[in-house]
């Protein structure tokens, strides 16, 4: 695709210049190259009706620029919120994390843009990595098979509802607090505290987890967080008690901040790789007893490449490369709706 910015208009055209192509192609502008594999996996709903379907952050897509001409640059949300969208259509569209646009009027300039999604695709919870990380994929990661346990049943369920339990609290104490805090703007009257998602992100960092003693850790932890914010709970009681009637409990990790979520999840998936890791290097050292020590290094040199396969990080780019999503989940046939719909 060219490297000069192109309106939806003159992408969908460009099937009249490639010999033989009788269907148009899409850009898809994302917020960063993490993101890639996951928004290839949802578009997949309609690769049926492009010539090709290019995926791109703007770190790596063709140049972008706002409704003024200025180039735009950078990674984020708001870089892409500002694409010129008079560019936008079926063969150029935009996709982001909701945040908390789905749920806070007014929570950017751009919420109304947002929800009505012209030519915007956004995530059905908070971000992709709430989409990502659930029992089922995290059960199914590509680094159980190699490590040669994926038939092992981690307790993913019971650590995530206790994770759960912990953080719910919380979690719509930033939502009331923050759509609190819009009120006061819009009136003008001096603003109250809240608990913003960069705080509730670095408190959910200190953390930790040991599978014995997981649940009292997350106890003590809900009992020290929820005293020390507990004046917020007056000053937004009324934007609580609407959180409450629209959130359930049981949801209540979609609406948390992605990294948050996978910042924690990731410690537990890191417990159980480096157990299972040990013991993967143990077996293979016990099969070449009687061999030299190069022998044995190469052994084990080869089991780390099997394992890493190449990866900076295995354990994020097993997360991130969406291999594991069930296509079936409500929210992941959300996503596609929204797809098909604009397609």
């Amino acid at each position: 695709m060219s490297k000069v910015e192109l309106t939806s208009k003159e992408i969908e055209y460009s099937q009249y210049f490639i010999k033989g192509a009788k269907k148009p192609e899409l850009l898809v502008l994302v917020e960063d190259e993490q993101d890639v594999p996951f928004w290839s996996k949802m578009f997949e709903c309609v690769s049926d009706r492009y010539l090709r379907i290019h995926i791109h952050s703007l770190q790596t897509a063709p140049i972008q620029s706002n409704k003024s001409g200025k180039t735009l640059i950078g990674t984020g949300k708001d870089n892409l919120m500002n694409v010129n969208a008079g560019t936008l259509g079926k063969s150029k569209m935009i996709a982001v994390d909701a945040d908390y646009d789905l749920i806070i009027d007014d929570y950017h300039l751009y919420t109304k843009r947002l929800r009505e999604g012209v030519f915007i695709v956004h995530t059905e919870y908070y971000a992709i990595e709430n989409h990502l990380i659930n029992k089922n994929t995290l059960q199914t990661l590509c680094i159980w098979k190699r490590l040669g346990t994926d038939d092992v049943q981690r307790p993913w369920e019971d650590i995530l509802n206790s994770f759960r339990e912990t953080v719910c609290h919380s979690v719509k104490l930033c939502v009331a607090s923050d759509t609190h805090r819009i009120s006061e703007l819009k009136s003008g009257i001096p603003l109250s505290p809240k608990l913003s998602i960069d705080t509730l992100h670095s408190e959910v960092k200190k953390l930790s987890y040991s599978p014995s003693t997981y649940k009292d850790d997350n106890s003590k932890w809900k009992t020290t967080i929820e005293a020390k914010y507990s004046g917020l709970d007056e000053v937004c009681s009324k934007e609580l008690a609407e959180v409450d009637s629209k959130i359930p409990d049981t949801d209540i990790l979609h609406y948390l901040q992605g990294h948050t979520l996978y910042d924690y999840v990731e410690k537990v998936v890191r417990h159980y790789f480096d157990a299972d890791y040990k013991l993967a290097e143990e077996k293979c050292k016990k099969a070449h007893i009687g061999c030299n020590g190069l022998e044995i290094g190469n052994a084990i040199s080869d089991l780390k490449q099997s394992i890493w396969q190449g990866e900076q990080d295995c354990i994020h780019s097993s997360i991130y490369n969406a291999n594991a999503i069930d296509m079936a989940e409500t929210g992941i046939v959300g996503i596609q709706k929204q797809i098909e719909a604009l397609c």
